[in-house]
């Protein structure tokens, strides 16, 4: 089924929805100034979606255009769709740009977003695409009285999701570049963001002394789940 871009609960909300919209705009701005810019650039149209079970998309071959689903979402999911897939057009405009990877179909890299082997182009797409995901939710941290207690523990539980999983990636990007699927220049942009990820051990170490018991657990099962993948998948390193 195709995502339905106008239903009636969508036509009858327009209003409500762009209001939506313009306040997580301007919580971005505010809050994560490094993403807002990002966005600006990137980010030329959103259509807004209403499609039970469908999330937020963006297509390489229309670069700029976000595809949004408003309707099953809350106000955090919707900042974080806005960045995310703003994230793809990123990496995208790089791709189209620049040769960062030798593609083939060898899924080898497990994902901890998909939980799943995934080709080279998956595995560094998502890597690049989810370190948007990291600094906005790190930034909104600083954000805490703008956000209801219930509000506050899911963004700080999406950073420190992210900072361990984006962690867990590194030694298998590494590989890939050693094995010759990632280029010098695709693996100077994934330097970078390692370098930036490898500083905020810390941050998020403080991070987790926020949040509730439920996510505390939440956190301490995805630790177990990325120990098992790397003991069962990442043996060839």
């Amino acid at each position: 089924r195709r995502p339905q871009r106008s239903t009636p609960q969508l036509d009858l909300n327009i209003l409500d929805y762009k209001v939506k919209i313009e306040k997580a705009l301007e919580i971005i701005q505010k809050y994560s100034p490094d993403c807002f810019s990002a966005f600006k650039i990137f980010t030329n149209s959103l259509t807004l979606v209403d499609e039970p079970g469908i999330v937020s998309y963006s297509l390489q071959s229309l670069p700029g255009y976000s595809n949004i689903n408003v309707v099953e979402r809350d106000d955090v999911d919707l900042i974080d769709d806005l960045i995310h897939e703003n994230g793809h057009h990123v990496l995208n405009a790089m791709l189209n740009a620049e040769e960062l990877l030798e593609e083939d179909d060898d899924k080898i890299f497990w994902s901890p977003w998909r939980n799943s082997l995934r080709p080279i182009r998956g595995m560094y797409h998502g890597y690049l695409t989810f370190i948007w995901a990291y600094l906005l939710f790190k930034d909104l941290r600083s954000a805490k009285k703008i956000f209801t207690e219930s509000q506050f523990d899911k963004i700080c539980l999406r950073s420190i999701e992210e900072y361990y999983m984006l962690e867990f990636c590194h030694e298998q990007l590494e590989y890939a570049h050693k094995q010759k699927k990632i280029t010098v220049k695709g693996f100077e942009i994934y330097k970078m963001a390692k370098a930036f990820i490898t500083k905020e051990k810390d941050s998020v170490t403080s991070a987790e002394k926020e949040l509730s018991p439920d996510s505390l657990r939440q956190i301490a099962q995805l630790k177990e789940s990325l120990k098992a993948a790397k003991q069962k998948y990442l043996n060839f390193l």
